[in-house]
């Protein structure tokens, strides 16, 4: 199973950013360009599951939290994630992407990170998004470890730009059941690579920008 919950790659992702931004002379001054902060809870899962003539590989990212970006903080409640199929009997394959907001019923977990369930309808969308279909995901995860916490701060440099970090967060180790269904065909979940319940109390990012 990975070590690093999805959350945890995200905010590990504005190191990126950092590095990325476009340079300038660094004097003495530091300008704030950016705050994200973030609380709630989270699962991700890769599995796999065949099923007949039908093989797949998915995963998934559902949050359901409190986000505050610019302005006021907002509420939302998502999933992100890919799936990528073959069917064997009829050589046809199916690959997609997607990111959609979710209904307020659509993804529920547990406080205590014992369960959670995604039951929706999204619609994934090939890279060049010329074609899309309609995933079906019912999905149940299953805490199986013990809960963990995690609490971190640190920063990252370049020569212009500083970025602080923020982690306070519980994770347990889960596991993913359930069925997905496209226009190629039903599977059912049959292996988790890895799956995750995560309640996190903080997690931000602050970035600098020397002027």
């Amino acid at each position: 199973m990975r070590s690093v919950p999805s959350f945890r790659l995200l905010i590990a992702s504005f190191v990126v950013v950092l590095f990325f931004v476009s340079v300038a002379p660094a004097p003495a001054a530091k300008k704030q360009l950016l705050r994200y902060n973030f609380r709630g809870q989270t699962v991700d899962a890769e599995v796999f599951g065949f099923d007949g003539c039908v093989s797949s590989d998915m995963s998934f990212y559902a949050i359901d939290g409190r986000v505050k970006l610019e302005g006021k903080p907002f509420m939302p409640s998502s999933v992100s994630g890919y799936i990528s199929q073959y069917n064997y009997c009829t050589d046809e394959s199916l690959f997609g992407s997607f990111f959609t907001e979710l209904d307020d019923d659509a993804f529920q977990i547990d406080k205590k990170l014992r369960s959670a369930t995604l039951n929706t309808t999204v619609q994934a969308c090939s890279e060049a998004e010329d074609e899309c279909f309609p995933v079906d995901i019912q999905l149940t995860w299953t805490g199986t470890g013990n809960i963990v916490s995690d609490k971190s701060r640190f920063q990252s440099k370049s020569p212009d730009y500083r970025a602080m970090f923020r982690y306070n967060a519980q994770t347990r180790q889960a596991t993913a059941s359930g069925s997905i269904t496209t226009p190629l065909g039903s599977t059912t979940v049959e292996y988790t690579y890895f799956a995750f319940l995560q309640s996190v109390k903080e997690g931000s990012v602050e970035m600098y920008r020397w002027e």
